[in-house]
């Protein structure tokens, strides 16, 4: 039966190209639709090494000096006196478990990036890593409860930035744009210059989660988080607080303008990490919505036009099922045979897509581009089952039809 159904197939050779073609692009084009998805949802659900549940934001900013309400300082007195009271103000409320300062780049679901190179000379060969600097005071480790990867507590971390010691994160190689970059392992317990600054080093305490700009976006370098150096030039640019579980409307009620506001410093702005991140994901939940949706209606449409395909294609052979009827066919050999006809095309299919696939992800120009491995394994698999299934229900309907019609009344013409 293979064979004979084999020899059928290349005498309708023409019809059946068309419908390899149309397979292929098909395949091509969810393959890649699930391999975004499911990319898009690896990043999102992944473990990040924090957790920013009861945390809000502020800014911190400063009168000018030319201000008409500007308060001039004493030699005892500056900018940072006057926010280390407010800090101060903020972490003797009662609803409040920890705050810190931290710059601007300190916070996440922002795009600010302050990227920087350090490097680790060992032997004939320097290691070189690429990150994004995030400057903290130590306590902010608490306030995002920062974790390390090879088990190392919030409360260590702590430690670790009080003596100077750098943070640093990962980043996904699956979609680093850095080339040349050593694993973060590497760097861990060792100490690193930063940039050509060979004189200054740093020791690098533990390998953390990398706090992502959104959580839709990979990180294409890694994360440095480093205790910064407050000074007149250089001041706090950020307020982080995590507040006691269920009490964050509490706290916003309970801040008066005396806790947000000292002399020449002040905040604003005090935003929790839910609606920080709402605000960023807008963008993101919008188009991942709109794709699920075209997803659907691509399923739609695919089925129909299979179904309509194939319907096509039996309504042309009601003889012949009827010949095969009168010869002994049952009506399960005629479905075997059909069914077997549109997965061998489907075949010839995934072997035509996936060489294209492997011969251009062998290139290596489109090594930044692809999700992982796990992914594309799972979207091909995923497409190909779909599409598997979207074939036999397309030819199950017109199939069945066509077995239902009387042999004497197809065979009426011949």
């Amino acid at each position: 039966m293979k064979r004979k159904l084999i020899k059928q197939m290349l005498t309708e050779w023409k019809s059946n190209l068309w419908i390899v073609i149309e397979l292929v692009i098909v395949l091509f084009v969810i393959q890649f639709l699930f391999g975004f998805i499911l990319s898009t949802y690896d990043m999102y659900s992944s473990n990040k090494g924090y957790n920013l549940d009861g945390v809000y934001y502020a800014d911190v900013k400063y009168i000018s000096s030319k201000a008409s309400d500007f308060q001039p300082y004493d030699s005892l007195h500056s900018y940072l006196s006057d926010t280390n009271v407010i800090l101060s103000n903020i972490r003797n409320n009662p609803h409040v478990e920890y705050a810190a300062f931290g710059s601007a780049n300190a916070a996440p679901y922002n795009y600010n990036f302050y990227g920087f190179k350090f490097h680790l000379a060992e032997a004939d060969t320097t290691y070189e890593y690429y990150a994004n600097r995030r400057e903290m005071d130590p306590e902010m480790a608490r306030v995002i409860q920062l974790v390390g990867v090879n088990g190392e507590t919030t409360d260590q971390l702590v430690e670790m930035l009080e003596r100077g010691d750098m943070l640093i994160s990962e980043m996904d190689r699956d979609y680093t744009w850095a080339d040349g970059i050593a694993p973060a392992e590497i760097f861990h317990g060792r100490e690193v210059f930063i940039g050509n600054d060979t004189a200054s080093l740093y020791h690098v305490g533990a390998i953390v989660g990398g706090m992502r700009r959104v959580d839709f976006e990979p990180l294409g370098a890694g994360v440095g988080y480093l205790k910064p150096n407050w000074s007149l030039k250089y001041l706090p640019q950020l307020l982080g607080v995590r507040v006691k579980p269920g009490e964050g409307r509490q706290f916003i009620e309970s801040l008066t303008p005396n806790d947000k506001h000292h002399n020449n410093a002040y905040l604003s702005k005090i935003v929790s990490v839910d609606l920080m991140r709402d605000r960023a994901h807008l963008q993101y939940t919008q188009m991942v919505r709109n794709v699920l949706i075209g997803a659907f209606f691509l399923m739609l449409v695919l089925f129909l036009g299979f179904l309509g395909t194939f319907w096509f294609r039996t309504q042309q052979r009601v003889g012949e099922i009827a010949l095969r009827k009168v010869n002994g066919a049952t009506d399960r050999d005629i479905f075997k045979r059909f069914i077997g006809e549109g997965l061998i095309l489907f075949t010839m299919a995934i072997v035509i897509v996936e060489t294209l696939v492997i011969a251009t992800l062998s290139t290596g120009l489109l090594d930044n581009m692809v999700p992982s491995a796990k992914i594309t394994t799972c979207a091909i698999l995923l497409s190909i089952i779909v599409l598997a299934l979207l074939i036999v229900a397309g030819i199950w309907s017109p199939a069945r039809r066509a077995m239902n019609v009387n042999p004497a009344y197809a065979l009426k013409d011949q």
